[in-house]
């Protein structure tokens, strides 16, 4: 049976095999339960992570005298998932700013190389 958590968050279920969907399709909503199940550890982590690596794009920006919105884009996904994180919006956007920081950064950091 599903727990209430993957009621909520519609997990994919197989009613006749009795086991959860796997597939990389749900890889997602698999990390906003586990972000719930362990909310301030996570948190913690997941800023801490995502500070580091913003860091390390404005660090590249900076190098490469990159145009100002570089660093514009790098700080607004970073005080956005920051602040989510901070004001416990709920799992979903903590997750997906989180993600979204990550990838930004990552990016930022690829151009700027």
């Amino acid at each position: 049976m599903k727990t209430h958590d993957e009621l909520s968050l519609g997990i994919n279920y197989n009613e006749r095999t009795g086991t959860k969907d796997k597939s990389i399709a749900n890889w997602f909503t698999n990390s906003v339960i586990a972000f719930e199940k362990n909310r301030f550890g996570l948190m913690a982590a997941f800023m801490v992570l995502q500070v580091c690596l913003a860091s390390i794009a404005v660090y590249y920006i900076f190098q490469n005298e990159a145009p100002i919105w570089h660093l514009a884009v790098i700080a607004l996904a970073t005080s956005a998932s920051n602040a989510m994180c901070i004001a416990q919006a709920s799992s979903k956007l903590c997750v997906g700013a989180f993600y979204a920081s990550i990838i930004s950064s990552v990016l930022i950091i690829l151009v700027n190389l």
